[in-house]
């Protein structure tokens, strides 16, 4: 769609500033996009009064006006009417425009006198937009499209559409006009884009009133009638007036249609008849005109010479190495596959085909409320109107291999198979989603698998630890019910024995008091280990954990604090040796919070070494002095027959007031 100056914001006023165009059309637009406040009279040069397009020109040149609702009426506003406008201005997308708030008829007036163009680098100054103008041109044809008449014009050497409005009722447009030089009075209207910039230019023209044949109008004579390959030949005029007759292959209703005549096939741009169908024979009237790869005609008369069935296409060879020029605009068939749908613009569709290896487009223009649906990899016969495409710059047939189609309805798409339903895209979904499956599918099997062993190990270790401490607990019922009841009566029956022995003399007490020792050491032995059997600490922690336990409780039994470092990193010795390593501990503490007198108690348990492991039970007390001579003390002699059971060094050091040492060194399973 052509705009000039587009829309732009309102912020509404009853009345406003008289103005100008001049001043107008030279605010900048951040000046006019303030939306001043206007109140302009002018007469009107154009008016549509269905899409309410609107030009007023005053003394200084003419300017775009437009409303929503003012400007569009059931009665159009006559060329040369006199109006007051009252609204405001705005930036518009090209240059400033006038937004009406109130549009009154004042009269008539008189129409300002055009600016005449003589060359074409003057008709496409950006400045020129929204003026009044003439040219002198050439009328190429008319044609029907946005709800008006659209009539082609040349002007130096170019062609540009000039729109009439579209309220303007033609029955036919005059065929005199076809290939007449007039003199085209209009507004020079501006295609442009998001940044202001001139992209073409197109005119405004009020009414056929405007279009005026020149006076040296063309000598005409007798029309040849002509065949098509005899249309442009060597020493043939550009311009000829000549009859061609034939069969109608295609019609575009209001704009032309395809002839089959002799010779071949052309385009003939006419807007005269609007009942034109395939199969009618026509004799057209016009004048010769270059297009491409084959001459058309811009038809000034029509005259049907009689109904016929429809022509049958002709077989397209798609795989030709060049093309011929007897193809372009000739009905033909193809077979080829389908590829894709392109829905470039409303009401049209473009079906990328395939066929001997060449891509081509078919274009198809659907009636109201036809849909058309196909799908990709279908083979398909198609049927229209051959268009080789333009790809080398000497235009000549021979050096191209690609064409189009323009396809006449939908009988024209004539399905031959559908693809296979496992096409390559369903395969490939098929195939992903597999093996989308067998991943989950193994994913899950793994987890499973390992949640399953993972289970597996749990409950052997928890099987093994139960048992383990059922038997524990048995064992502990057994020496509680047996050893320890046993030897809590062996040392009441020797308390007794005491009592009756205390007149018998001193050795017989002595030796009596040894043995309650030795009882009293056995029940202490006897407790822990029933506590040993007990306590899984040392099964499930590992001897640090263990010891640490069991130093912090003895020393907190004292009041004595309690210090535990391990040093390097922890590594399995086996459950006999971590076992007597505890028992061993366990007495080095249980020593030194009875007998030291300090304050704290330390114990290191060291990884560091490769080839052993050490441990040390460190006091800060007043040492173990004669305490080795002295009757009745048996746990430095327990804790020294242990370690040589186990093939461990123990040594014992301790000095007078600066506490004792005791050192366990246990070689490592490795060494």
């Amino acid at each position: 769609m052509i705009f000039c100056a587009a829309a732009f914001s309102v912020f509404g006023q009853e009345t406003g500033d008289a103005w100008d165009v001049g001043r107008l059309r030279a605010l900048s637009a951040e000046e006019a996009g303030k939306g001043a406040a206007v109140e302009l009279v002018g007469v009107v040069l154009f008016h549509d009064a269905r899409w309410g397009d609107l030009f007023v020109a005053d003394a200084k040149g003419a300017i775009y006006v437009g409303s929503s609702e003012v400007t569009k009426r059931a009665v159009a506003w006559a060329t040369g009417t006199q109006v007051r406008v009252w609204g405001h201005a705005g930036s518009g997308g090209f240059m400033p425009v006038v937004w009406a708030d109130a549009v009154d008829v004042l009269g008539t007036a008189p129409i300002p006198a055009p600016v005449r163009i003589e060359s074409l680098e003057a008709f496409l100054l950006p400045g020129l937009d929204a003026q009044w103008v003439e040219i002198e041109a050439v009328v190429k044809r008319f044609q029907f499209e946005n709800e008006g008449w659209t009539m082609v014009v040349e002007f130096g050497g170019r062609r540009f559409n000039g729109l009439l409005p579209r309220h303007l009722v033609l029955e036919s447009p005059p065929p005199e006009l076809i290939e007449q030089r007039v003199r085209l009075r209009g507004l020079a209207g501006t295609q442009f884009n998001n940044q202001r910039q001139m992209t073409g230019r197109t005119l405004f023209v009020p009414d056929l009133g405007c279009v005026v044949p020149v006076a040296s109008k063309r000598a005409e004579g007798e029309a040849v009638r002509r065949a098509v390959t005899d249309l442009m030949r060597p020493g043939a005029a550009l311009g000829e007036l000549v009859r061609v007759r034939g069969v109608v292959t295609h019609a575009e209703p209001e704009r032309g249609f395809y002839l089959r005549s002799e010779g071949g096939s052309m385009r003939v741009d006419s807007a005269l008849m609007h009942d034109l169908r395939p199969g009618m024979e026509v004799e057209a009237t016009g004048y010769v005109t270059l297009a491409a790869f084959r001459p058309a005609l811009n038809a000034r008369e029509l005259r049907k010479i009689a109904d016929g069935p429809a022509p049958l296409p002709v077989v397209l060879n798609a795989g030709a190495g060049e093309r011929n020029s007897a193809e372009q605009c000739e009905l033909v068939t193809v077979t080829a596959d389908f590829i894709e749908m392109l829905r470039p613009r409303s009401g049209e569709v473009t079906l990328l085909c395939r066929a001997e290896g060449v891509t081509f487009e078919s274009v198809l223009r659907l009636r109201k409320g036809e849909a058309f649906e196909l799908e990709p990899g279908s083979s398909v016969v198609l049927t229209g109107i051959c268009l080789i495409e333009e790809g080398s710059p000497f235009g000549l047939p021979m050096r191209e291999t690609g064409f189009n189609l323009i396809l006449r309805s939908l009988e024209d798409v004539r399905v031959v198979s559908r693809p296979p339903y496992w096409n390559n895209s369903r395969l490939l979904w098929l195939l992903m989603a597999v093996g989308g499956a067998g991943l989950l599918i193994g994913g899950w099997a793994y987890t499973l698998r390992r949640r399953v062993a993972r289970q597996a190990v749990l409950i052997e270790r928890h099987s093994v630890e139960r048992a383990t401490l059922e038997e524990r607990r048995r064992i502990a019922r057994e020496l509680h019910d047996t050893l320890e009841q046993e030897l809590l009566g062996v040392s009441m029956l020797l308390d007794t024995t005491s009592t009756q022995m205390k007149t018998s003399g001193a050795p017989a007490e002595a030796t009596l008091d040894l043995a309650r020792a030795l009882l009293a050491h056995s029940r202490e032995e006897s407790r822990s280990t029933i506590r040993d059997l007990r306590s899984v600490t040392l099964e499930q922690l590992g001897l640090a954990a263990a010891m640490e336990e069991v130093g912090h409780q003895l020393a907190e039994s004292a009041q004595m604090g309690f210090e535990f470092v391990m040093e390097g990193e922890r590594r399995p010795l086996g459950g006999v040796m971590e076992s007597v390593m505890l028992r061993i501990g366990h007495e080095a503490v249980a020593n030194a919070v009875r007998h030291s007198g300090g304050k704290v108690v330390c114990v290191q348990l060291s990884y560091a070494a490769r080839h052993e492991v050490v441990l040390e039970v460190r006091d800060d007390g007043r040492g173990i002095g004669d305490a080795l001579a002295k009757p009745g003390h048996f746990g430095i002699h327990g804790m020294k027959e242990r370690a040589a059971k186990a093939m461990m060094k123990l040594t014992i050091e301790s000095e007078s007031d600066r506490g004792t040492c005791v050192r366990l060194i246990v070689p490592t399973p490795s060494s």
